[in-house]
């Protein structure tokens, strides 16, 4: 098991979304408080880029098709994606100055 530091979690707004690169991948880092989940940039339809979307409350809507996507769960609304955002498994751990977000590979 490999970690990555991805961001300190005070570089995302609680409630937003940020693009992180992280290794090889582009990656959105979404904040829930004290919490943080993260996914793959990649529209899984299309594979184009989702930060280029608009984010609203928990919602996330790809820039070319349209699409939301729930960014809780990562589940598609479905009007034209059956498939799930790609979910990265993160850990949280302490360090100077609060917490940092760590992708597990």
């Amino acid at each position: 098991m490999k970690k990555t530091r991805v961001c300190s979690l005070n570089e995302v707004p609680d409630g937003g979304v940020k693009l992180f690169r992280a290794g090889e991948r582009d990656l959105l880092v979404y904040r829930r408080g004290k919490g943080a989940l993260a996914y793959d940039n990649r529209c899984p339809h299309m594979g184009f880029s989702l930060y280029l979307g608009e984010q609203k409350e928990n919602k996330l809507r790809c820039g070319f098709h349209g699409e939301v996507f729930d960014l809780e769960s990562g589940e598609p609304e479905g009007k034209v994606v059956k498939k799930p955002l790609v979910k990265i498994p993160v850990v949280l751990e302490e360090e100077a100055g609060g917490l940092a977000v760590y992708i597990i590979e």
